[in-house]
C-alpha cells in the first residue's frame, strides 16, 4: 500500500488511435516496441522504486522519488525516437507525450485472476497530468509545479533529474507553473559526446517532420512541437557568426515556407532569439533572409497573432529588437 506525496506521472504514444484505425498491424508493431522499451528500463526503474502501469499506449509511473522518475521517462522518450527512425514505414511512428506532477497517491495491491488484473490507484495528481497530456502537441513531457511549493527548489537543484527545465508560458491551472523537459539532451553523456549524440537525435525529429511536410497543419503541429523541443535543446550549440550545419539548414527550405509551416517559423525564431542576442542573429545571413522571406509569406499573420499573446511576450520582445536592427 501506498499513499505518500509522490511524482506521478501519464504519457502515452501520439496518433496511436489513428494507427490501430487505419493501419492495425503497424499498431501492433508499434506497441510491441514501446512496451520493450519500457521492459529494457526494468532495472532503472526497480533500483529508484518507480512502478509502472501499462494499458494500451499509455504508461502510468509513480514513485516516492520526486526526480528519478524525470530522467526515466527522458531515456525512453530517447529510445523511442531512435526506435522511430529504424522504420521504413511513414506509418509507423513512436512518438511519446506526456506529463508529471506531484500530490497524493493511494495505491495498493489487489487479489488477482488469469481473468481480472487489477490497478489500484488514486491520485488527484493523476487527474491533473492526464490534464496535462491533453493540452500540449508534441513528443513533450511535461512537468507541472505548484506554485506555492518547494517542489521547484527540490527539483531544479538536484543533479539527479539528469535534465534541463524549460518554462513554457502555457496556463492550464493558474496555480500551476509548465515546464518543458528538454529530453533530446542526455545530460550523463561524456561531454566530448554530448553535442553529437544530441545532433543525431534532432536530426531524426527533422527527418520525420520532413518525411510528413505533406500533412495537414493539424497533424503537421505534432512533428513541429516536436522539433521545437530539440531546437531549444541545441540552440546553445548555435553560433550566428558562421553557417548552420546542413541539418539545420533543412529547416530553410523552400517547401517549408507554405502558410501550413508558421508554427515552424515560430519555432526557429523562439529557439534562436531566445538564446542568442538579436546582433548575433543580424550577422547571420541565413536567418536574415529566412526572417525576411516569412514576414512577407501567407501564413505570417497567423505567426502575428501567436506572438502578440500575453504568454508569448518575451520572444515577441526579442523579435521586435533584431526587426529594429534589420530596419
Amino acid at each position: 500500500m501506498n499513499k505518500n506525496e509522490s511524482t506521478v506521472a501519464l504519457i502515452d504514444l501520439l496518433g496511436f488511435s489513428n494507427l490501430v484505425s487505419n493501419h492495425f498491424q503497424d499498431a501492433k508493431d508499434v506497441l510491441n516496441d514501446f512496451y520493450n522499451i519500457v521492459y529494457n528500463h526494468r532495472t532503472f526503474a526497480s533500483e529508484n522504486h518507480i512502478k509502472t502501469i501499462l494499458i494500451s499506449d499509455s504508461l502510468i509511473a509513480y514513485s516516492d522519488n520526486k526526480v528519478k522518475i524525470i530522467p526515466y521517462l527522458a531515456k525512453i522518450y530517447r529510445d523511442c525516437l531512435l526506435k522511430t527512425n529504424e522504420y521504413s514505414n511513414p506509418n509507423k511512428y513512436l512518438l511519446p507525450r506526456g506529463g508529471i506532477s506531484f500530490g497524493k497517491v493511494y495505491s495498493e495491491d489487489r487479489f488477482e485472476t488469469p481473468e481480472l488484473a487489477k490497478q489500484f490507484i488514486v491520485s488527484p495528481a493523476l487527474v491533473h497530468t492526464s490534464k496535462i497530456e491533453k493540452s500540449f502537441k508534441g513528443s513533450r513531457l511535461i512537468v507541472s509545479i505548484e506554485n506555492e511549493t518547494t517542489d521547484k527548489i527540490d527539483i531544479f537543484w538536484n543533479r539527479e533529474s539528469e535534465s534541463i527545465f524549460y518554462k513554457e508560458n502555457t496556463t492550464i491551472d493558474k496555480n500551476f507553473t509548465y515546464y518543458d523537459i528538454l529530453w533530446f539532451e542526455d545530460l550523463t553523456t561524456p561531454s566530448s559526446n554530448k553535442k553529437e549524440q544530441l545532433e543525431e537525435n534532432l536530426k531524426i525529429a527533422i527527418t520525420l517532420l520532413i518525411r510528413n511536410q505533406t500533412l495537414s497543419e493539424v497533424y503537421l503541429t505534432q512533428y513541429i512541437e516536436t522539433v521545437r523541443i530539440g531546437l531549444i535543446s541545441y540552440s546553445k550549440y548555435l553560433n550566428f557568426r558562421f553557417e548552420f550545419p546542413n541539418f539545420i539548414l533543412n529547416l530553410f527550405n523552400e517547401n517549408f515556407l507554405e502558410e501550413k509551416f508558421w508554427r515552424l517559423w515560430v519555432a526557429i525564431i523562439e529557439s534562436f532569439l531566445l538564446i542568442h542576442d538579436a546582433k548575433w542573429a543580424e550577422a547571420n545571413s541565413t536567418f536574415q533572409k529566412f526572417y525576411n522571406t516569412i514576414v512577407i509569406s501567407k501564413g505570417w499573420d497567423k505567426a502575428i497573432d501567436f506572438l502578440h499573446q500575453p504568454n508569448q511576450k518575451e520572444i515577441l520582445t526579442r523579435l521586435k529588437n533584431f526587426s529594429g536592427k534589420l530596419s
